[in-house]
């Protein structure tokens, strides 16, 4: 049994391997156990405290080869960057950064320097770059002593942009495309709108001003009218051709025949 001390759903968890009727492998590592039971299907578990890994030769060259789809990092998505189009009278609107209760301040810094860090974000002087649209934030606290940031669009570009004609699949194509299908696991991509990053004259666009200045978005914010079609667009394209798949925003559909 490999167990994994993150928050990211597995590929192939527990549920999966029921379902293949797979007998739990033995001897991948040994784990220390807390003393809170909790009960998952017909198997009984344990929060896990430590975890000393033996994993064996073959899986650890499986690791090694294919490390990048493991790594921890921001994927970006190569060859291809968003763009997002204005309407012809376009009217720039600059907002003042919204007060930051003093108990969510240091969350709120400690996001935006996690963030600029990942490449998602990148700061912005107004004494050198003239600013004609930025939007406040709203900040979430997660409960954990994090916060979720985000910029209030609908304010200032969201009324401005033309929307993406691209169509969204009906649950009545993606069902046609998969009607032949006996097991549906779905692949969630993790922040999948920020790993397509946005074209540099964009940018200017997505602007947030938060109490330690203003930083713009390098890569597509979800909270944007367009991000939804934009995104399913290029899967669409990524994907065509593929049978028994299907995709939805961020969700991929993988399908195999009866």
């Amino acid at each position: 049994m490999v167990v994994a001390n993150k928050e990211d759903k597995p590929l192939f968890g527990l549920p999966w391997i029921q379902v293949f009727k797979m007998q739990l492998p033995k001897g991948m590592c040994t784990v220390v156990q807390g003393n809170l039971l909790q009960r998952h299907s017909k198997y009984t578990l344990r929060p896990v405290m430590e975890v000393k890994d033996k994993v064996p030769a073959d899986v650890r060259k499986l690791l090694n080869e294919y490390r990048k789809l493991f790594e921890d990092q921001l994927g970006k998505i190569k060859g291809h960057k968003a763009v997002l189009h204005l309407i012809s009278d376009a009217k720039p609107r600059a907002v003042a950064a919204r007060r930051v209760s003093f108990a969510l301040k240091k969350p709120v810094e400690v996001e935006l320097r996690r963030l600029e860090a990942a490449g998602v974000i990148e700061r912005v002087d107004p004494a050198t770059t003239a600013i004609e649209w930025a939007t406040m934030t709203v900040n979430v606290d997660k409960g954990n002593g994090m916060v979720w940031i985000c910029g209030d669009f609908r304010v200032t570009l969201n009324p401005n942009l033309i929307p993406n004609q691209h169509p969204m699949p009906t649950f009545e194509k993606l069902t046609a495309k998969m009607a032949r299908g006996q097991e549906f696991p779905v692949i969630d991509l993790k922040d999948a709108y920020l790993q397509m990053e946005v074209t540099e004259q964009c940018r200017r666009y997505l602007i947030i001003a938060t109490h330690v200045g203003h930083f713009q978005f390098k890569s597509l914010p979800f909270v944007v009218s367009a991000s939804p079609l934009i995104f399913q667009q290029y899967m669409d394209e990524l994907l065509q051709g593929i049978d028994n798949t299907g995709t939805l925003l961020d969700d991929i559909i993988i399908t195999g025949l009866k």
